[in-house]
């Protein structure tokens, strides 16, 4: 099991836990950019979401590129 970088929340992760048969769930998903993966405002980095943080992320960037034309 993983722990969210952003709320703490277990979930399964396929790259970081031991059964790598197969890929992760989130690599089903748009990339993040390389910027959010940096470290957070308190200097912790950021290394794996669970399902929720990823999906709200995701739908934030997406909001915030496409205002940008």
């Amino acid at each position: 099991m993983s722990a969210c970088s952003v709320c703490g929340t277990l979930f399964a992760c396929g790259m970081a836990d031991a059964d790598t048969s197969h890929p992760c769930w989130c690599v089903a998903l748009p990339a993040l950019p390389l910027a959010f993966l940096e470290k957070d405002q308190t200097g912790k980095e950021r290394l794996c979401l669970c399902p929720a943080c990823l999906t709200q992320v995701i739908a934030g960037t997406n909001e915030a590129t496409s205002d940008v034309r």
